[in-house]
């Protein structure tokens, strides 16, 4: 979970730890998994966000 503008996020192993008490965000060993996960994140916002308005004449 990254809670967007508040420099703060939150990632855990569920498999090992179900109850989510140890947060990995900022863990050394878990920065390629968190770099993963946050470009997965960013490709589907800019799929499904709707484009701008179409520009048609010239500046």
């Amino acid at each position: 979970m990254n809670y967007h503008g508040h420099g703060t996020a939150e990632l855990f192993d569920i498999n090992k730890e179900p109850g989510e008490f140890n947060n990995l965000w900022d863990d050394p060993d878990h920065q390629k998994v968190k770099m993963d996960l946050m470009i997965k994140s960013y490709d589907l916002t800019v799929r499904t966000t709707k484009p701008g308005t179409k520009i048609t004449g010239r500046y």
